[in-house]
């Protein structure tokens, strides 16, 4: 299976979506299956899906969040320190996306963002892998 953009991009890719998912949840106070929703219709999701440089490496994950949401908010950019749930479920979300090469729109039919969000307390400190597995067995079961 060939992946959409080279893993040495991976790592950065995965912090940026996670952190547009901190972003999202945490500054804007808006549902995360209900922004994804928004990033897949808006295109940016197939943008990041084939991994064009604006996308994984050249804005933040404020920048993209404010983009989908069509927010002005330049001046400002969102941080936060400590590593959310949400950022976590970001970043593993994203690294799952290029593992099966599979878009967002296919992988969140089975898979929605609270249950990844759902899945940080067990899964968080283990091997990504786990969480792979974990997807895939929520797959096979729908």
């Amino acid at each position: 299976m060939t992946n959409p953009y080279k893993e040495y991009y991976l790592e950065n890719a995965s912090a940026i979506f996670g952190d547009m998912m901190n972003c999202v949840a945490n500054y804007y106070k808006i549902d995360g299956d209900e922004f994804l929703q928004k990033f897949i219709s808006s295109g940016v999701a197939n943008q990041f899906e084939i991994g064009h440089p604006n996308y994984i490496a050249g804005k933040s994950g404020f920048e993209i969040a404010n983009e989908v949401l069509k927010k002005d908010d330049r001046f400002e950019n969102f941080y936060c320190e400590n590593k959310t749930p949400e950022y976590w479920a970001g970043w593993a979300l994203a690294k799952y996306q290029w593992y099966k090469n599979k878009p967002f729109k296919e992988i969140l039919s089975y898979l929605n963002f609270k249950k990844i969000t759902d899945l940080y307390y067990p899964l968080h400190e283990a091997d990504i892998t786990k969480f792979f597995d974990t997807a895939d067995k929520t797959k096979k079961a729908v």
